[in-house]
């Protein structure tokens, strides 16, 4: 697993955030990353639902401090006013390294994922 580094992520836009993740990506594909490139990170994400995979398990890279798997998007049940409908649902979780992280921490980062994904306007106030 090659897993590029976007240094600096917390403070740039997402757009920047989209287009230096195409140049990484880009990069991978034709191994034309340095190895600058490829170090020093604090965080992975890593996202196997564009191949059809729910949920999985990962392993945090040393020396990061966690690692986010996010998986496919899926039509399934759901209780909504105690009516079932069928709903856009997915699969996310959060391995970290409780050396550095607090799992309360970690839950409330979740916590606050979700929130951002079901409501992504949130983002743009």
């Amino acid at each position: 697993l090659i897993v590029p580094t976007i240094y600096g992520a917390d403070k740039l836009s997402l757009f920047d955030i989209a287009r230096k993740r195409v140049e990484l990506v880009d990069k991978a594909k034709t191994s034309k990353l340095k190895m600058e490139e490829i170090s020093n990170g604090t965080f992975t994400i890593s996202n196997l639902g564009m191949f059809g995979v729910r949920n999985f398990t990962a392993i945090i890279n040393p020396p990061q401090g966690a690692i986010l798997m996010i998986g496919e998007i899926y039509k399934a049940p759901a209780v909504i006013d105690d009516k079932i409908e069928i709903r856009q649902q997915m699969e996310i979780s959060l391995a970290v390294d409780h050396r550095i992280i607090d799992g309360a921490d970690a839950a409330r980062y979740l916590m606050r994922l979700k929130e951002i994904i079901e409501n992504p306007e949130i983002l743009l106030i």
